[in-house]
């Protein structure tokens, strides 16, 4: 009994049943079955040898009558029929195969894609029809035609199901093995191009100080859609003027929007252009606050912070009732402790015009807006009965419509013919300013007249009329000896002050009064800031009108030496007048005149001098003096 044996061409390649065999006879059937993965291409192959105990060696295929030999249409099978009883048993027994029909691996079954091309100025690569899907890489690659580019995303669709190419360097590609196709399928690519249109292009050049640019390019393609161009300051800066850009040289403004400036070049351009931007941002003015610190007052207009570089207009005002008696104060708090004081206007009004340097804002400290008025003690029928009044025209001519009452009662007060007229005391023009308060009706005697006019403050007026300073030409002692002072007093009459008052300052006061109509004039020295009386004058300071509506016409103009300027100081050399020129001013030499002028009362007499002395004087009378 022999067991089949496989060599190496068969070994694993190949079954023979049944696997033992002690002699072949007549009928015997022997099956070889190919392996998975394999197949027979003849039915002579495989075949089996043997040795038998007479020493023979033998084949199926030797003799064709000893064995019956097919082969199965699926090339899986060999069949072997014994025709004949051998008379000598098997000793070995091996499967062998041939050389011109070995067993061969069965050829693989792969599925096939095959396409259908739905595509519009695209170009397929391979272009194919059909891809067998046999496990290995089958990239389809789709790019356009010169001139067009994609119009959306090419697609693959098998069974209502898309499969996207990817786009890599400007073409799509989609390898079909890695989509999972099992079977025969048939599917369609969808892919379009379009024309190419070629846009124009706005090239920029940036002209810009401390300004940032968004989108931040050197050009930009105008397809139709809006290309906005922000401009927005940088932190700390704000914009100086309205950003603008030139195109053809035209000039044209960016449109503000919040705290930046937009522009969109869609709007305007429509072709290849070159422009140029410019845009200049500045360090933002620095702020400051203010505090208030007011007692029986109010700053008009409202401050409560300033700004570097802005100038300001203030006015602090007392409350009714209330007067300054101290200068209210601006305070900076800034390193140098700067402090700016209001100017006086009345004891009511203080007034403060400034600018807010940038020294003010070194430090973080609130400035400090100081003021104090005072309550100030009414003064209550001063002269007794009296009332002063301050009425307008319109409220004269009122008052000669009321001022005759008739027989009868009026507003519940029963008259007689009575003149109200008869109850004005006094009526005046003065020349000065007066201070007013409150409005009130005008009453004559028990006689409301409904007429609601401005009422005097206070009848007490002081006018200052400032400081002078009487200089020289020699700016010594012997200004004293070579000049008179004269002054012009308004309302008044030109007065001479001592000489002994050259090259010192002089402070001119009118100490007026509503009701009497006079004032006292006060020429004072000034010394260390202190007024130390020189002489004392009273004059008139107004005028006495007869109670009638039309005054000004019967009274004529007002004085030609009403108060509308300061005093005027002459100065008199040599006993001939010439102005000094403290509203004029002059300085010559005599040696440049031409002409004539006249110098009286000039004294002649001798006096003892060094030769320096007379050198001096007569060089001085030589050369000429200044006027």
């Amino acid at each position: 009994m022999a067991t089949v044996q496989y060599n190496n061409d068969t070994s694993g390649k190949c079954t023979v049943t049944p696997d033992t065999f002690t002699r072949f006879s007549q009928g015997t059937t022997i099956t070889i079955t190919a392996s998975s993965g394999y197949h027979f291409t003849s039915a002579n192959s495989p075949y089996l040898s043997w040795y038998a105990t007479d020493g023979s060696t033998r084949t199926t295929n030797m003799v064709s009558g000893w064995f019956n030999r097919s082969l199965s249409a699926d090339g899986k099978t060999i069949t072997l029929v014994s025709n004949t009883n051998f008379s000598a048993d098997i000793t070995s027994l091996t499967c062998m195969q041939t050389t011109t029909n070995p067993i061969e691996p069965d050829t693989p079954s792969y599925p096939t894609l095959t396409l259908t091309k739905n595509m519009s100025n695209v170009t397929m690569s391979p272009d194919v029809s059909s891809i067998t899907i046999d496990g290995t890489s089958h990239i389809i690659t789709l790019t356009t035609n010169t001139g067009y580019e994609f119009s959306g995303v090419p697609k693959l669709t098998i069974s209502d199901t898309d499969y996207n190419f990817s786009l890599s360097n400007g073409v799509y590609t989609l390898d079909v093995n890695n989509i999972g196709i099992s079977s025969d399928v048939s599917g369609t690519i969808t892919a379009t191009a379009t024309e190419i249109v070629v846009n124009p292009t706005v090239t920029i050049t940036k002209n810009l100080t401390n300004v940032t640019m968004s989108p931040d390019v050197s050009s930009i393609e105008l397809d139709g859609t809006s290309k906005i161009i922000a401009l927005t300051a940088n932190s700390g800066y704000e914009f100086d003027g309205t950003p603008y850009f030139i195109w053809d040289r035209e000039m044209y403004y960016f449109e503000q929007s919040g705290t930046s400036y937009i522009y969109d070049l869609n709007d305007l351009i429509d072709e290849n252009a070159s422009i140029t931007i410019y845009a200049t941002a500045t360090a933002t003015a620095q702020t400051k606050d203010v505090t208030n610190s007011l007692t029986n007052c109010s700053v008009t207009p409202s401050f409560s912070s300033m700004v570097e570089g802005t100038s300001y207009n203030l006015t602090l005002n007392a409350n009714q009732g209330f007067k300054f008696v101290t200068t209210p104060t601006l305070s900076m708090n800034n390193r140098d402790n700067v402090i700016l004081d209001f100017t006086k206007v009345t004891d009511y009004q203080y007034t403060l015009s400034f600018t807010a340097e940038s020294s003010y804002f070194n430090t973080n400290i609130n400035a400090v807006l100081s003021g104090v008025a005072v309550e100030e003690t009414p003064i209550v029928n001063k002269y007794g009965a009296i009332q002063v009044y301050k009425p307008s025209t319109s409220d004269m001519a009122s008052l000669a419509t009321k001022r005759y009452r008739q027989n009868g009662t009026v507003d519940g007060i029963t008259y007689s013919d009575v003149d109200l007229g008869n109850y004005i005391t006094q009526f005046k023009r003065v020349f000065f300013n007066v201070v007013t308060s409150a409005k009130q009706n005008i009453l004559l005697g028990v006689h409301d007249t409904l007429i609601n006019t401005d009422t005097v403050f206070n009848d007490d007026v002081t006018i200052d009329c400032g400081t002078v300073f009487i200089e020289g030409a020699n700016g010594n002692e012997l200004d004293t000896k070579i000049y008179k002072i004269k002054i012009v007093l308004p309302f008044y009459e030109v007065v001479e002050l001592p000489s002994i008052y050259m090259n010192k300052t002089i402070h001119i006061v009118y100490q007026a009064n509503v009701i009497t109509g006079y004032a006292d004039i006060l020429i004072n020295e000034v010394v260390s800031n202190t007024d130390l009386l020189i002489v004392k004058y009273r004059c008139k300071i107004s005028q006495d009108l007869p109670y009638i509506l039309d005054y000004d016409k019967l009274n004529g103009a007002l004085s030609d030496m009403q108060l509308n300027t300061t005093p005027k100081i002459i100065l008199q050399k040599n006993n001939t007048f010439i102005d000094k020129g403290y509203n004029t001013y002059k300085e010559d030499l005599i040696s440049n005149e031409v002409g004539y002028f006249e110098v009286k009362d000039i004294v002649s007499m001798s006096v003892n001098a060094t030769q320096k002395e007379k050198d001096l004087i007569e060089n001085l009378l030589k050369s000429g003096v200044y006027l």
